[in-house]
């Protein structure tokens, strides 16, 4: 009867065929005869009680299946109390408050409930419906309560306790249903002590649920996630399906089917004409060297972001104003949302946001308009009004009437709290390391609920998109599942105790400070012209719905082009902005106005030179050489900078990492490899790995030289210097790291060797960075003597070991 009535076509809310075949599936599997289901055996996950798993996407409504499977149970169990099958006393868990509140429309006793606003039971029947009882709390009160009525509790709780606070109740037989049940898993062998966060709650959730079993006895238990996976701490494809999967509706069916907005990637980046390719830039910004390189490293808020994400967002800002023309008559407004890999990003992208004049859309810009979530921000407000507020504004993103309906602008570091279900996101920046397309899945969902769920005129859903940058999402035809990619064995790479005594040390450098002659000059003659690729600005960027062949539907692409922006911004204020992020960095004796008008000066006559030169661009095509221009801004600044500091360099010092002044190989966390090792003898790492011929040779050679005391890989232990490569900051990772030691005169030299250099155009940029750092640690005289080289042939590798050797 209840199927019959959910299926009716003229209901005024017709359910989602995918909602329809979750409860047809349960149905099934509860009410058919034992003989209908020979051989179908459902894993359990070695607990007492049987769970059962659906699977449904984001946005598919799986809060209005909950409500079905209660009406269902509970409409059962009043109609043959006897039936063990069935129950109407239920258990709801969530992960976090804001799930726990949106769950509150399972109420039956709300005015705003979901079965009168969904018609999830015939109306004679609601008053019997509502005989039933739910407890709707979050795995958080498993924890043990300290105090009952005010008196401090003394000693464990008992399963009945537990069972007593949680539920509220004294009845047997509870179904218990689990929103986002993906932190709800059985952890497998181990001591609890050192768990990680992700344990820790399974653990706590699951042990919760085994208490109330053995007070109450647990007659089901249905999880429902978008997600169902365990983590295991491996990369892509590294996460396990739950065996207990019924109903399996996936973020693929879902948009294939309509049923939530189409995410729309990067497809072709367009400098003169489309140029197709596999991943544009724009596909996985992060992924990029000189983006890597900057947002891992924790910088002031007011340093400017890389050249390539400024220009990713003046395309997506761009995109997102034409769609801010067309919903400005609605009572939301579109909404951008950023995320971001740490708080230290999180403040940049802030400030850039208030005040890079390549962005220009000051819609969201607006300080009103814009919330920045992370924990430096939450902390700030912990405890106080502007804490609730906050939180209040965030969950209510897009809601009427509510202190979050006008935001347009979301920064945030997670992925935002589960719950979080905004329907009016339209454009999605990804800003952080995606290791697994579980991550990628998880960041697009937040924007992929429909605003209109209204029919056209053919019966169907009206299209609806969002554009994504960053986030390197593509279909699978088959989520999860292990990763067979790779069937090499994994090997444990890490500090071994045994060769404790082959320990590599370093100073923990955060950057080389100069300081300056009180007059700042300019050699011009010797000043380098700075060439700037047009090709590296991006006008138009087509971005396509991405199909399961994982090939761009180009037919079907649209695209973010930059019309009006370099027409709005002047070239004095590009001036300005240059000349500013250079007085930020640069300090010399005297007045800062001074310092700054100085700076000015140089700045302007760099320019006025002609010093700037766009290439791979038409003489006709002004707009892009001024786009060039500003979105290579980090260039020119480094470039200028570089050339001041070369021309007016008096001293440089070391500036270490506050309270780490060193590192070494026993920070070096414990992982594993796929590639080839070496067991070796003087390494602290051990084993070593090695992927090429010349690198297994130059480890063969440390070992067995008696000019060697200890060494170590060095491109994987953390350490890096920073250098400049045509006006972008990227990290120099050596090969080696060896301690040449001379017994006789016990006289040390710490050699930081580069094995088979190529001729690559970044080569000269990195060994004159390498020197610097060497220069300036030995004129430090803190960490002793240090030395730098190349072999160009592993070959090589004993005479430069003997031409280093201390005397």
């Amino acid at each position: 009867m209840l199927l019959k009535f959910w299926k009716d076509e003229k209901r005024v809310r017709r359910l989602f065929f995918c909602q329809i075949e979750a409860m047809e599936t349960i149905i099934w599997l509860t009410e058919a005869d034992d003989n209908e289901k020979l051989d179908l055996n459902i894993p359990r996950d070695g607990g007492e009680f049987a769970r059962r798993c659906f699977k449904m996407a984001t946005g598919t409504g799986k809060t209005i299946v909950m409500g079905m499977l209660i009406t269902w149970m509970t409409l059962n169990k009043l109609d043959r109390p006897t039936d063990s099958r069935f129950s109407k006393y239920f258990l709801m868990v969530a992960p976090n408050i804001t799930v726990t509140q949106r769950l509150g429309v399972l109420d039956y006793m709300k005015s705003d409930n979901y079965y009168l606003k969904y018609e999830l039971v015939p109306e004679p029947l609601y008053d019997r419906l509502r005989e039933g009882h739910i407890t709707i709390t979050n795995w958080h009160k498993f924890k043990k309560s300290e105090t009952n009525n005010g008196v401090v509790r003394k000693g464990p709780e008992s399963d009945e306790d537990v069972a007593r606070r949680i539920l509220g109740h004294r009845h047997d037989n509870v179904m218990v249903i689990n929103d986002e049940a993906h932190h709800a898993w059985r952890k497998n062998g181990g001591d609890n002590e050192n768990l990680t966060d992700d344990e820790m709650i399974a653990t706590l959730w699951m042990g919760g649920l085994d208490k109330i079993h053995k007070a109450r006895n647990i007659r089901g238990c249905f999880d429902f996630t978008a997600t169902p996976f365990i983590p295991s701490g491996r990369l892509s494809g590294e996460d396990d399906l739950f065996g207990w999967i019924i109903s399996d509706f996936s973020l693929n069916d879902a948009i294939e089917s309509g049923l939530v907005k189409t995410p729309r990637m990067p497809a072709a980046d367009d400098v003169i004409k489309p140029i197709i390719t596999d991943e544009t830039k724009y596909y996985h910004i992060y992924a990029d060297e000189t983006v890597t390189t900057d947002l891992q490293v924790a910088r002031d808020p007011h340093r400017k972001l890389p050249d390539l994400v400024r220009n990713g967002y003046a395309l997506l800002g761009a995109d997102w104003r034409k769609k801010w023309d067309i919903m400005k008559d609605s009572r939301v407004p579109p909404v951008m949302i950023t995320i971001c890999n740490t708080t230290s990003t999180a403040a940049r992208i802030e400030n850039f946001f208030k005040t890079d004049i390549s962005f220009d859309v000051a819609e969201l810009k607006d300080k009103e308009h814009m919330c920045r979530v992370d924990s430096d921000v939450m902390s700030e407000y912990k405890g106080s009004k502007g804490d609730v507020a906050l939180r209040e504004k965030v969950n209510t993103v897009g809601q009427i009437d509510k202190s979050g309906e006008q935001i347009r602008n979301i920064i945030a570091v997670q992925m935002l709290s589960e719950g979080w279900d905004a329907n009016n996101v339209t454009h999605v920046m990804g800003l952080r390391a995606f290791t697994s397309q579980l991550l990628c899945e998880q960041v697009v969902g937040r924007g992929l609920r429909r605003q209109s769920y209204e029919l056209n005129e053919k019966g169907m859903f009206n299209p609806e998109y969002v554009n994504i940058v960053g986030v390197p999402f593509a279909f699978l035809p088959h989520e999860g599942g292990k990763d067979t990619t790779n069937s090499d064995p994994r090997i444990l790479v890490r500090p071994d105790p045994m060769n404790v005594e082959h320990e590599i040390a370093w100073p923990n450098v955060e950057r080389i400070n100069t300081i300056m002659h009180p007059e700042l000059e300019m050699d011009w003659e010797n000043v380098n012209e700075l060439r700037v690729d047009g090709r590296s600005c991006d006008v138009k960027v087509h971005v396509a719905p991405v199909p399961e062949s994982n090939i761009p539907h180009l037919d079907l692409a649209d695209k973010m082009e930059l019309e009006d922006t370099a027409s709005r911004i002047r070239m004095q204020s590009i001036m300005f902005h240059v000349t500013r992020d250079i007085y930020r960095d640069i300090d010399t004796p005297g007045p800062k106005y001074e310092l700054f008008a100085r700076l000015v000066r140089l700045a302007e006559e760099f320019i006025g030179r002609n010093m700037i030169r766009v290439m791979n661009l038409p003489d006709d095509l002004e707009i892009r050489k001024r786009l060039a221009i500003i979105f290579n801004m980090n260039a020119i600044i480094n470039h200028i900078r570089q050339a001041i500091i070369v021309n007016n360099t008096m001293e440089k010092t070391l500036a270490l990492k506050p309270g780490r002044n060193m590192k070494s190989t026993f920070d070096v966390m414990d992982k594993f490899t796929t590639s080839k090792v070496l067991d070796v003898k003087k390494s602290h790492i051990n084993p070593q790995p090695y992927n090429r011929g010349w690198e297994k040779k130059a480890i063969q050679e440390m070992e067995r030289n008696n000019r060697v005391e200890s060494w170590t890989r060095a491109d994987n232990i953390g350490f890096g210097i920073p250098y400049m490569f045509r006006g972008n900051m990227a990290t120099y990772k050596p090969d080696f790291m060896a301690k040449l030691t001379n017994p006789e005169s016990g006289n040390s030299v710490m050699l930081i060797l580069e094995i088979k250099g190529q001729e690559l155009a970044n080569v000269q940029a990195k060994n004159d960075a390498l020197k610097e750092w060497v220069e300036t640690v030995n004129d430090d005289g803190r960490f002793g003597t240090w030395a730098s080289d190349i072999a160009m042939d592993p070959k090589d590798v004993p005479v430069i070991l003997g031409q280093h050797y201390p005397e």
